[in-house]
């Protein structure tokens, strides 16, 4: 570190006096590029260096950090699942992965000298840092929800479950808006309200498609309401993951009915 301690603070420094956006923003990525290997090999070091004792102790600190989240999240999971599929196929699923990931284990266990070739490690290392990479890009593309998610939950207290549930609620006139489009309904006949065009769909699919909604559909015109509450008095009406669960579960289930796979 201290033989190229000199490098980086000459970029650095011509970093902190460039005025012209444009070039500031070339020399950071010069910063960066010849920082970011550096300190990586540094860490590799520490970490290879650091006791048997003191790297449990370490691994134990972030369990325990994740530990409650992670159960949380767990819980999201299975709840939103169960919700959307058959509790048998959730938890085959859910097995089926366990006894999979057994198997990957006891297999690996059989090439121990495998794991002492330095040219894997290096590879590990090189496909891990392109995988974080490609997540940096993944994130990037959701920057502008992720701004404005930010901003509401600072100026008006909501989450991404208030978000996640008025996108969902308010997609559902439209989807039933495009199926009767297909059935050949002109904009002026869908001028009317909303239960009036579940109505509608219904007759038609019944007709052309000789089958009927499902019951679930028509609860689409009680999920409206809330729909109103979230848009007008979202800073007022929050509602829990559960809560969302359910409204994407509906429509989830609404979209499945209006077009048969």
């Amino acid at each position: 570190m201290k033989e190229h301690q000199a490098e980086f603070q000459e970029v650095y420094l011509k970093y902190e006096r460039e005025q012209s956006p444009e070039k500031k923003q070339k020399l950071r990525s010069s910063y960066l590029k010849k920082v970011a290997p550096t300190f990586m090999v540094i860490f590799f070091e520490e970490l290879a260096s650091t006791s048997e004792t003191d790297f449990e102790k370490m691994m134990s600190e972030i369990d325990k950090a994740m530990e409650g989240k992670l159960g949380e999240m767990a819980e999201d999971y299975l709840d939103f699942e169960l919700m959307l599929r058959e509790p048998i196929t959730v938890f085959e699923e859910m097995f089926l992965t366990v006894d999979i990931w057994r198997a990957v284990q006891k297999e690996l266990s059989k090439h121990e000298k495998l794991f002492g070739d330095p040219n894997l490690t290096v590879r590990l290392v090189a496909l891990m840092a392109m995988r974080e990479f490609s997540l940096e890009l993944g994130f990037a593309t959701l920057r502008p929800f992720f701004e404005v998610l930010n901003m509401a939950k600072n100026r008006l207290g909501i989450d991404e479950n208030w978000a996640t549930a008025t996108f969902a609620l308010n997609l559902e006139e439209s989807l039933v808006k495009k199926k009767l489009l297909e059935f050949g309904v002109s904009e002026k006949e869908m001028k009317v309200s909303f239960y009036k065009l579940l109505e509608k769909t219904a007759e038609l699919i019944e007709t052309k498609e000789k089958r009927r909604l499902e019951s679930d559909v028509f609860l689409s015109a009680g999920y409206r309401m809330i729909r109103n509450k979230l848009d007008h008095e979202g800073y007022r009406w929050k509602p829990t993951r559960k809560e969302t669960n359910k409204i994407v579960t509906h429509l989830l289930k609404l979209v499945n009915s209006l077009w048969e796979s």
